[in-house]
Formats: structure tokens, sequence, C-alpha cells
């Protein structure tokens, strides 16, 4: 009985997949877009709007212009978007059925890829917070660059942010848990 309910479910979930992620996106479009024309705009143009005003395409966005190089966050967004494996995509799409922002993720591979292709090189840094505070605090006085990983303490929420750290902790607050650091270099 075991394996029917799994199977059932398996079944369940692959033909509410295909529901809500077939038919050129009609679904997507009237509920996560609806009546937003700049929305159709960008959906129609080849860009998820939602991925667009994630924090990683923006964090990126932002590490770039550190470097000198204007990169709008609608074309780092269309450029994850392209290289993402059609498994990513259905297990997001699985994600999305209850919360259409799970369309916002990017994943750690996502952004380093990303910096790759751009030409950078990163060193990516874990630690326990003691530490990954010291290497912060080391990256501002050599004014290195970089995008930083922040975990919400109270959930499995995760969030992007360049470095420097105008705005670091904005997004969880004072007990933000730094997952990791991306030190980059061009």
């Amino acid at each position: 009985m075991h394996k029917g309910i799994l199977k059932s479910l398996s079944s369940l979930i692959l033909s509410s997949s295909l529901f809500f992620n077939s038919g050129c996106g009609n679904l997507y479009k009237k509920f996560i877009i609806g009546d937003n024309k700049e929305a159709l705009i960008w959906y129609e143009n080849g860009y998820d709007p939602i991925h667009i005003n994630s924090c990683g395409p923006r964090a990126l966005h932002e590490m770039f212009l550190f470097f000198d190089e204007c990169v709008d966050s609608e074309d780092i967004s269309k450029e994850i978007l392209q290289y993402r494996t059609f498994l990513r995509n259905f297990s997001i799409g699985i994600i999305r059925m209850p919360n259409a922002n799970s369309m916002g993720i990017t994943f750690p591979d996502e952004i380093q890829d990303t910096l790759k292709r751009h030409g950078y090189a990163l060193e990516i840094i874990t630690g326990d917070k003691e530490e990954m505070l010291d290497y912060l605090l080391k990256m501002c006085f050599f004014e290195e660059k970089g995008i930083v990983r922040l975990k919400d303490p109270n959930s499995i929420s995760q969030h992007w942010s360049e470095f420097p750290p105008e705005t670091l902790f904005r997004y969880y607050g004072d007990n933000s848990i730094i997952v990791e650091i991306y030190n980059v270099r061009k």
C-alpha cells in the first residue's frame, strides 16, 4: 500500500506541475502577472518578472557596478534562467504552486556560474559567525567586493546581498546568519 500511495502522490505532483506549467504559461500569466502591464511586457519578452526583482539578480547587478560594469538586473535574470536546467525549473514549478515568490530563487551555483561567465574569479568563504564577520571586516579594510548569502535564523528563507555592506543586514536584521561570502575579483 505504501508504494501505491507514493505512486499516486508522484502522479498528482507530475500532473499538477504539467497543468500549472504548460500551455504557453496561461496560468502563470493569469495568476502571477494578472493585470500588471509592465510585468506582462517583461514576460512576453522572455523575462520572468518575479525573478528580475529578486535579490540574486539585484545583488549581481550591484556587485558588477562596483567593478564599473553595468549589467541590468533584467539581463542578469534572463541569463540565469537561460542556463537553468529542466530539472531545476521543474522543481521550482512544484514549489511555486503554493508560493509564487519561489520563482525569485537564485541558487548558489547560478550566482557562481554567472560571475564566471562575466570573467570574475571568486573565493567562497564559509565558517562560524565570528569568522565570517572577521572576514567581512578584512574585506572592508582591503576594499574588496563580493556577494554574501544570508539566512533568516527563524526559517529556511535566504537572501543575497552585495558587499560592501551598506545594507547587508537590512533583510533579516542583526540576527542574520551569514551562510557564505563570495569574495569576487576581476
